[in-house]
């Protein structure tokens, strides 16, 4: 009896030890864990937000923004006055599966291999209250997609208030679209929504 055990953990041992060997197929970029991480703080959401743009993580991404579903915070986003102006009926419920809708799009644009961009200029926090803050920041969102007819870069300034929710994680709550004063293209985040909005 004690020769058959010895046997069985042996064959066990061998059977388990070849998993070891064996190469695993590598993660998809959206849906991998990326740099991921928990949101114990406003400036984790927004490294995070930055990482899961730059990683075309839609997984990651939609992790940023707060979800009534989820932590009972609505989000709310606001798009440029001139952009609302024209595509008035798709931001006026603007919730988190549209904004999954529209990353989706924007990583199917894009070939396996190329990236965005997403650069973070002159930014701060400010408003700091115990269960949120403000960030606002100028950005360039590059897109190398290969639709010839829509921009590949765009530019603006955002707001985005970042809320605690009662688990004490952080949030994107709402995100105000600005374009930038002087600015006379209109080719701000918003417009990359509605265009890749599907």
């Amino acid at each position: 009896m004690n020769i058959v055990l010895k046997i069985l953990i042996i064959l066990l041992i061998i059977i388990n030890s070849c998993e070891f060997f064996t190469t695993r197929t590598p993660e998809d970029p959206g849906t991998g864990t990326g740099s991921f991480k928990v949101p114990l703080d406003p400036e984790t959401v927004i490294n995070n937000f930055k990482s899961a743009v730059n990683e075309k993580n839609l997984q990651n991404y939609i992790n940023c923004f707060s979800d009534s579903n989820r932590n009972r915070i609505p989000f709310y986003f606001i798009p440029t006055a001139e952009i609302f102006a024209i595509y008035s009926s798709l931001f006026q419920n603007w919730s988190v599966d549209r904004e999954k809708s529209y990353y989706n799009g924007l990583i199917n644009s894009l070939q396996s291999e190329t990236y965005p961009e997403l650069i973070l200029l002159q930014s701060g926090f400010s408003a700091k209250q115990p269960d949120s803050v403000i960030y606002i920041t100028d950005y360039k969102l590059k897109i190398a997609h290969q639709n010839t007819t829509i921009p590949t870069e765009f530019s603006g300034r955002m707001q985005l208030t970042i809320s605690i929710d009662n688990s004490g994680l952080w949030s994107i709550s709402r995100w105000i679209d600005l374009k930038l004063q002087n600015d006379s293209i209109i080719a701000t985040w918003s417009l990359a929504k509605a265009l890749f909005s599907n």
